[in-house]
């Protein structure tokens, strides 16, 4: 239970080599020696870590890179906000982990979206989560690069109902790639109280995978609209000149 508690309260999960400030008892037996049994963990240490790691890592984007990334009025202005999204989105390069609840949340709600639009999906799966994982991410979007030419946004989406194993998007390399992305970058891969360093690098960042993908729904469906509303005020027009 102590485990569990400090893994929802940190977002992290209990692994190898981490940094800890832990309540113990001290008991000693005459065969085994001294044993310590670990009373609390105190999260707020594990999250106070967790933010200077991440502040590092976005103090370094922008004195590295300020030709792509820079900071005014409390937010974070990159070379990826800049990118125009195209009227409609149609070719998607979709970055997730294979059999995923990201990858089926996402692509569920593109197929059953009420307007009947159809997507063309091109899936980029990748480990995304662990030790290390940040360079499969980085390898990923390396891929999609090469091909940006061919697809309308990049959508990066990490499903799962629990906010564990965020690390490798709050990472230095994929940060950078995502902020120079020569297509707009949509990220779906936190929760309410998780916002990444790949999220304030991106174009738009919503909260989960199936917001990524009514987002682009909801911008198709806004031309659309638009479209309706030109060809009734061109109509209403005609039969007013008739009159």
């Amino acid at each position: 239970p102590t485990i569990s508690a400090f893994e929802t309260a940190t977002g992290r999960r209990f692994e190898k080599n981490m940094q800890l400030l832990v309540k113990v008892e001290v008991t000693y037996h005459s065969v085994y020696g001294l044993r310590l049994r670990v009373i609390e963990i105190d999260t707020r240490y594990t999250l106070g870590q967790i933010e200077q790691e991440r502040r590092q890592v976005l103090e370094n984007l922008l004195k590295q890179h300020p030709e792509l990334i820079r900071f005014r009025d409390g937010e974070y202005y990159t070379a990826n906000k800049k990118t125009v999204l195209p009227e409609v989105i149609k070719n998607i390069a979709l970055v997730t982990a294979p059999n995923s609840d990201g990858l089926r949340d996402f692509m569920h709600e593109l197929e059953n979206n009420p307007y009947g639009y159809h997507f063309q999906v091109t899936q980029f799966l990748t480990r995304i989560q662990g030790k290390g994982a940040e360079l499969d991410i980085s390898a990923a979007l390396e891929q999609v690069k090469k091909k940006a030419g061919q697809f309308d946004v990049l959508v990066m989406v990490r499903g799962g109902g629990s906010g564990l194993d965020l690390g490798p998007f709050d990472t230095f390399e994929p940060g950078l790639q995502i902020a120079g992305f020569p297509i707009p970058a949509i990220t779906g891969i936190g929760h309410e109280r998780n916002i990444s360093v790949c999220d304030l690098m991106s174009h738009t960042k919503v909260k989960t995978p199936t917001k990524a993908a009514s987002f682009i729904i909801e911008h198709n469906a806004a031309l659309e609209e638009a479209v309706l509303g030109l060809g009734e005020h061109i109509l209403n027009q005609a039969e007013r000149q008739l009159q």
